[in-house]
């Protein structure tokens, strides 16, 4: 009974690598209670294959709204504010806002074809780290 007072709570599941979902199924069968919250979609509107995968196996789903930052509709969708420089997609408010299907649009900038941008956005983070 003492373990099911337990629980792990992973932050911004959409950044992390495939192997998060070997540990957190044998967490959840330790009897800990599995918490992540996480981005659906990329701000392509593309959804992220690892949060897609996390919904197939998870007991319960959650999806919170919030309001549209242009026009206080129901935000479904991240809209980037800012342009892509150097591959560099992490940010904060100054770089995201959530938007409703009407008001969003994508970035002028294609898309990556697979998860490669994680990779040069952490090393485009690292990078900026040392200056």
């Amino acid at each position: 009974a003492l373990l099911n007072q337990f629980k792990c709570l992973f932050l911004e599941g959409h950044f992390f690598e495939r192997e998060i979902i070997a540990l957190t199924r044998r967490i959840a069968e330790s009897g800990i209670d599995v918490f992540i919250t996480a981005l659906d979609r990329d701000s392509w509107g593309q959804p992220f294959p690892l949060i897609l995968e996390f919904m197939a196996i998870s007991d319960v789903v959650l999806q919170p709204r919030t309001q549209c930052a242009s026009c206080g509709a129901v935000a479904n969708r991240t809209h980037r504010k800012t342009p892509i420089v150097g591959g560099n997609l992490i940010g904060g408010p100054e770089s995201y806002e959530p938007r409703c299907r009407r008001c969003w649009s994508p970035p002028q900038e294609l898309p990556p074809i697979d998860n490669s941008w994680l990779g040069k956005a952490r090393e485009n983070q690292a990078t900026s780290a040392d200056l």
